[in-house]
């Protein structure tokens, strides 16, 4: 098997009151950001019927997705979107995918 690329996800409900929409609207600056980065592919964000919020990126390679999470957590460390999530059911990982 050939590493083919990396996954980073990012799963979290939202404070009480925040939906979706008000989750995307948000983090618009932010997909922009990401979008221009080195290794980007695609960002899906969607949400199942329990209310948990699945924020999907697809990179080139590992590195890229952990380089720039951490450039990405300096750049928008004053961003509104924290507000929005309920920060103690916040789950993330980066792994790579194989084919």
């Amino acid at each position: 098997m050939v590493q083919s690329g990396a996954v980073e996800l990012t799963i979290f409900l939202l404070v009480k009151n925040k939906t979706l929409d008000d989750f995307l609207e948000t983090t618009q600056e932010i997909h922009i950001w990401l979008s221009k980065r080195t290794g980007f592919k695609e960002r899906k964000v969607f949400q199942d019927d329990s209310g948990r919020v699945f924020d999907l990126v697809f990179w080139d390679k590992e590195s890229q997705a952990l380089n720039t999470m951490h450039k990405l957590m300096e750049k928008f460390a004053d961003s509104n979107v924290h507000g929005l999530i309920n920060q103690r059911t916040v789950n993330w990982c980066v792994t790579p995918v194989f084919s």
